[in-house]
């Protein structure tokens, strides 16, 4: 077969695709309208959601660091380490995204009802709607139809999923050390309400465990230097000693502990998803392949049969 005879045959099959395409028209309409009324209906189903977005940095921590670093010679003779602000950040970022953390975050702050239970923003009124199916704001209650072992009221655990799934998101530059966290809810205010709450919860928990830690290692040195007859290691451990109570007053002196804010989160005015014209698009797309696929199979079965008899 020639080049000529395989671009008439190409063309001749082409020509046969679309007649079958034209015949079976109506079909296609058909399931093109009914893939876009459901595609319209589900988009204009989901409530807006909002997104708010905090840019933040390791605060400058070099007092601390040369603080400890003098005196981490004399640690190593009295058999004492010293805690390395290097890869603090590091562990913090961890801590952040940790269960224990998110956890007591969401507790403490008792956002559980707006987590679980929101239902949309309500523009005109300029607040949440909470979702009566799930918590009833009348009652006080929790309302919510659940299948054991999970009961009306969300546990803990399924509000730690719900956030990490749904609401919290973090982006991190290991070159330089930034990190973008983003908040993704239906209400604009809370986005920005807990993204700057996530932040100052979290250098104060870094701050607390560093604290808890200087105030050990300063009872733990005085102890031994309490115990031991030698000048020279009592002056080796009180220098350990001052150099955990700079540490510890460093510590109450930086507000933002760990993390600095560059650049804060604002309330959002527009909303990030649904994308409601691509999910119309889409499903009209859609609705056109199937109608499509539906009218080549209805094609082919009959010339099948059309040939067996």
């Amino acid at each position: 077969m020639n080049e000529y005879d395989i671009q008439k045959n190409t063309e001749v099959d082409l020509l046969e695709f679309i007649k079958i395409l034209w015949r079976g028209k109506i079909t296609i309409i058909v399931f093109f309208l009914i893939a876009s009324f459901i595609s319209v209906y589900y988009s204009l189903s989901l409530p807006n959601k909002y997104q708010s977005t905090i840019l933040i940095a390791p605060a400058d921590s070099s007092s601390l660091e040369s603080s400890i670093s003098r005196y981490s010679g004399l640690a190593g003779l009295a058999g004492v380490s010293l805690p390395s602000e290097s890869n603090q950040s590091v562990v913090a970022l961890a801590v952040l995204k940790s269960r224990k953390f998110t956890e007591n975050f969401i507790d403490s702050l008792d956002i559980l009802i707006p987590l679980m239970a929101a239902k949309e923003w309500s523009v005109s009124e300029q607040k949440l709607i909470i979702d009566d199916k799930i918590y009833s704001q009348s009652q006080k209650k929790w309302t919510r139809k659940a299948e054991f072992p999970k009961v009306a009221k969300p546990s803990i655990h399924e509000a730690y999923d719900m956030w990490r799934q749904q609401v919290f998101s973090i982006n991190e530059d290991n070159k330089t050390g930034f990190a973008t966290i983003t908040i993704t809810h239906q209400s604009p205010l809370k986005t920005k309400e807990w993204a700057s709450l996530l932040i100052d919860e979290l250098n104060n928990h870094m701050r607390d465990l560093d604290i808890v830690e200087a105030e050990r290692s300063i009872e733990y040195l005085t102890s031994e230097a309490n115990k031991t007859n030698s000048e020279d290691l009592k002056k080796v451990l009180y220098s350990l000693i001052q150099s955990s109570t700079e540490k510890k007053m460093l510590t109450y002196a930086r507000p933002e502990y760990l993390f600095k804010v560059i650049d804060p989160p604002i309330m959002p005015e527009k909303k990030s998803s649904p994308r409601r014209s691509v999910i119309c698009i889409i499903g009209a797309f859609l609705g056109v392949l199937l109608g499509s696929l539906i009218v080549f199979m209805m094609h082919f079965y009959r010339q099948y049969y059309k040939n067996l008899s």
